[in-house]
């Protein structure tokens, strides 16, 4: 079965627009009548979406009121079907990270779970991966397997269960919490691999291969979690000497979007969600206007979520030349906690580039925080006394980011909570709920 659908999508990414949207809207009219049907949060609340001869009514849609995660957390047991189709296997539980707020735990199955195999082999295959070198990963954890230090090797091939061809390298996992010198050790012993690692880890790696560690030889770094930012292209094509592929995805809603070839914007996986990208209003946002991710993954029967709000950032795209007709995205800004909100009206994600921090203060920690509406305050863990720091270096280097007017204060810290974990925050709005809010802008 997970051979059929891997080569339907393959033949479907390079069909038009309007027919990936026929494709979309069977699907969702399938997915939204088992709602209607068998879970009892969705049975009033899809009435206008279905036609009366059981296909979608597009100009609905926008009706449906959009799924917050709070409103997940608090309707868990009415948002689960009565009656799962045998088809779609065992169930498994699920517990997003909580860095777009709200930590929340769910159910999928199986073959939801298959389908975000399908678009992550799908990515890879973009790229012309080689199965046969190592696969290495620095995860936070694996439910059921200890990954500590020396690391745990999976058994069996890496490469998808319906490839002709199931030889390959072998696939090596480690904790995060690892010391950083000990993984690039452990990364040396792999030989020539492919990397898995969030920006917050591969940032520190790449930083003390360039301050003279020797590194490793990695064929690709594979990102997801964290925002890839030019800077952190940047640092790992000096410290590695190769290229990061991108890939969005959650817990909840599975692999949302990849790295297309061509560039560094991503392509959404139109044949297996639906993606909008909406203002404040809730309306489509235009190309190149950021707006909230809002999901719905068609193939979760056992936990529907129609029209979730991610509670992410991200711009949509131009049509693309590569010859796909995947939608674009063109960027994922960042969360929506991590967006800054000014007096004057201006929002965005800061963004401050690694290299001003390490240069200016000798930082070796840092996070941005929004502590009121006109101040920001920066925190940082530094050996280098006050004295010695370039503050006013620092504030010149940023101020064409920040609104003329805001007040700027410096705390130096023996540590930064939440620093070690695998998502850390580099920037967090800590405004009350009570503060108007506006739609992010880039400046």
């Amino acid at each position: 079965m997970a051979a059929a659908f891997a080569q339907a999508s393959d033949r479907l990414q390079w069909a038009s627009p309007v027919d990936i949207r026929a494709h979309q809207d069977k699907a969702l009219a399938a997915f939204i009548r088992h709602a209607r049907m068998t879970v009892p949060f969705y049975a009033d609340r899809l009435i206008d979406v279905l036609s009366p001869d059981g296909t979608l009514n597009r100009h609905a849609w926008p009706s449906v009121q959009p799924l917050s995660r709070a409103m997940v957390a608090e309707n868990l047991d009415r948002l689960q079907t009565t009656s799962l189709p045998v088809s779609h296997g065992m169930l498994h539980n699920f517990a997003s990270s909580g860095t777009s707020g709200l930590p929340l735990e769910g159910v999928t199955t199986s073959f939801a779970r298959m389908h975000t195999a399908i678009m992550q082999v799908r990515a890879k295959q973009w790229v012309g991966v080689d199965y046969h070198l190592n696969r290495a990963q620095i995860i936070h954890h694996v439910q059921g397997h200890d990954t500590t230090y020396p690391g745990k090797a999976v058994d069996g091939s890496w490469a998808p269960i319906w490839a002709n061809d199931r030889r390959s390298g072998t696939w090596h996992q480690l904790d995060h919490s690892t010391p950083h010198r000990q993984q690039l050790a452990w990364l040396r012993e792999k030989g020539r691999c492919y990397l898995s690692i969030i920006p917050n880890s591969g940032i520190r790696l790449a930083e003390l291969v360039l301050a003279g560690e020797a590194k490793p030889d990695i064929a690709a770094i594979f990102s997801c979690g964290e925002i890839v930012t030019d800077a952190y292209r940047d640092l790992v094509r000096r410290a590695f000497g190769c290229t990061i592929w991108d890939t969005y995805a959650s817990e909840e809603a599975g692999c949302i979007a990849c790295q297309c070839p061509s560039g560094n914007h991503l392509h959404i996986n139109d044949d297996h969600l639906l993606v909008e990208i909406l203002d404040t209003n809730d309306q489509p946002c235009a190309p190149g206007q950021p707006g909230e991710i809002v999901v719905t993954p068609f193939y979760n029967y056992q936990m529907p979520l129609i029209r979730y709000r991610t509670g992410d950032i991200g711009v949509p795209g131009a049509p693309c030349t590569c010859g796909r007709g995947l939608t674009s995205l063109a960027s994922v800004e960042g969360r929506l906690r991590e967006v800054f909100y000014f007096a004057n009206g201006e929002s965005f994600v800061p963004g401050i580039s690694p290299i001003l921090w390490q240069r200016c203060l000798n930082a070796t920690i840092h996070q941005t925080a929004q502590v009121d509406i006109d101040t920001v305050e920066f925190r940082f863990v530094s050996d280098t006394p006050e004295h010695e720091q370039d503050r006013a270096g620092f504030i010149a280097g940023i101020n064409r980011r920040f609104p003329c007017g805001m007040t700027y204060r410096f705390r130096q810290m023996a540590t930064i909570p939440g620093h070690d974990k695998p998502k850390f925050t580099y920037q967090i709005c800590e405004l009350p709920p009570t503060v108007p809010r506006h739609p992010p802008v880039r400046l």
